[in-house]
């Protein structure tokens, strides 16, 4: 789909037209599929927390300006077939628990490993409490990759707890409304 999308907006581009933008959302799981509904309506589809989370991630993928979110079951399950860049730790509505995220990284939005290296030490970093390192691993992952919107905003989010360190008792998840 990916792929596509570039071609789809290169012939877009020589018409004058704007690009549109993709965002995917997978998360693996049960669900339960079957038709659903009245008999006067009725629907075929698929209900499930997986069902849910991936719709989160899904909109997620406008916050982090990348194309492909995944869970971290979903991650464990594609293996080394594609290659992923943690993102992020969050709490999407409707769960208590934090989720690791990733991004699948395509040939379309390409990042050098030298930039997801830089952006995971800027992760570590920052779950370890370590503002000002992490401020720096980011600041240097926008150089080696200007433009990209997930280091951009871990680096906006470190400058913030430099000068508003949350509590002791942190877990690493940034809880919006503090987000910017």
């Amino acid at each position: 789909m990916s792929a596509m999308l570039v071609a789809i907006n290169a012939r877009r581009a020589a018409r004058g037209g704007i690009d549109l933008r993709l965002g995917v959302g997978i998360a693996s799981g049960e669900v339960v599929a079957g038709t659903i509904g009245s008999p006067k309506r009725m629907d075929y589809t698929v209900i499930g927390d997986s069902v849910n989370l991936a719709s989160r991630l899904e909109k997620i993928t406008k916050t982090y300006g990348v194309g492909i979110v995944i869970c971290e079951d979903t991650a464990r399950a594609v293996g080394g077939a594609h290659r992923l860049r943690e993102l992020d730790t969050i709490r999407v509505r409707g769960r208590t628990q934090p989720s690791k995220i990733f991004q699948v990284v395509t040939a379309e939005a390409p990042l050098s490993q030298a930039a997801i290296a830089t952006y995971a030490e800027g992760r570590t970093a920052m779950a370890e409490g370590r503002w000002a390192d992490a401020v720096a691993a980011f600041e240097a992952a926008l150089v080696l990759a200007p433009g990209d919107r997930p280091a951009a905003l871990m680096l906006e989010r470190c400058r913030i707890l430099v000068g508003e360190p949350p509590a002791t008792d942190w877990d690493g998840v940034w809880d919006s409304p503090r987000a910017a």
